[in-house]
């Protein structure tokens, strides 16, 4: 029940802390074997998780929450995109990044829509944030077992780490090529349309008049399910363009035709189309974030 100023600030402080911790995270992230950092990083979600479940109607607790989510998950990011681009070759970036993202859809569907079932048949949403627990606990454990460590993969001839380790020396190169500021603006921009479609929620709901449980359900599918478009990301990518930048012009400017449309609709519009437009922009801006570290 906070007002949509107040997810903005959640969102705002999440996405803050990530920036300032993202350099130190990628550094310990060479540093240390990249399973037992996503070992940590999502059984801190766990712990974090079910602390909000305790305390979930405290709007300050919620802000603590969101800022450890940043902390905890510091180093995860480097090291599941070294996993990632090891399943295959330069020319093969792209795909790999939208297969994950395709699986990260359908587990990121189950993930939401179990929680919101149990809110629905067992106590509401504590009970909700309690599943959502219950899974990144699964994950952990499912981790632990199963993945290789770097040791392993190294033993079938497979390195994470890149051939020459960051010297203060590379920074000044850095700073003075003009690709860095043009990847840091195309990386910003295509986090903020990823982020900015939770909004289409509250849009729902406080625009068009529907319910928020019919909302949370086509929130489910414009989140995760939209992802299973993401290796099309993957094909423009690498098959069509032979360029990731050249799709990133072609699919910003989509994904900006795409949201200004919504500002023709309101409280008259047909519910039924509007929700289902809602989830038309993901299906362009999953196959734009999808490839955006490849």
């Amino acid at each position: 029940q906070i007002s949509n100023t107040q997810l903005g600030m959640l969102n705002t402080v999440c996405s803050i802390i990530s920036f300032i911790v993202s350099i130190p995270g990628a550094y310990f992230a060479d540093k240390l074997d990249a399973k037992r950092v996503i070992v940590f990083s999502v059984g801190g979600m766990t712990v974090v998780t079910f602390i909000y479940a305790m305390f979930v109607h405290s709007y300050t607790v919620a802000l603590m929450i969101w800022a450890a989510q940043a902390l905890v998950m510091a180093c995860y990011w480097p090291c599941l995109i070294k996993y990632i681009n090891s399943l295959g070759g330069e020319d093969e970036a792209g795909s790999s990044f939208g297969i994950y993202y395709m699986i990260n859809g359908l587990s990121g569907a189950f993930g939401n829509a179990a929680p919101l079932w149990i809110s629905t048949h067992f106590g509401g949403f504590r009970s909700a944030v309690i599943g959502v627990g219950v899974i990144t606990l699964i994950a952990t454990i499912l981790v632990w077992l199963f993945l290789d460590n770097e040791k392993q993969m190294a033993a079938r001839g497979v390195y994470l780490k890149g051939d020459e380790p960051i010297q203060l020396k590379h920074v000044k190169y850095v700073l003075k090529w003009p690709g860095t500021y043009i990847i840091f603006f195309a990386y910003f921009t295509t986090y903020t349309i990823y982020a900015n479609v939770s909004y289409f929620n509250p849009y729902l709901i406080d625009v068009i008049g529907i319910n928020p449980d019919a909302s949370s359900v086509y929130s489910v599918i414009r989140s995760y399910g939209a992802m299973l478009i993401a290796p099309v990301g993957g094909i423009m990518a690498d098959k069509v363009f032979k360029s990731t930048s050249k799709w990133y012009i072609v699919a910003f400017a989509i994904s900006a035709v795409m949201f200004a449309v919504p500002f023709l609709f309101g409280p008259d519009s047909n519910a039924t189309l509007v929700c289902i437009y809602s989830i038309l922009p993901s299906l362009v801006i999953f196959a734009l974030y999808s490839v955006t570290y490849s």
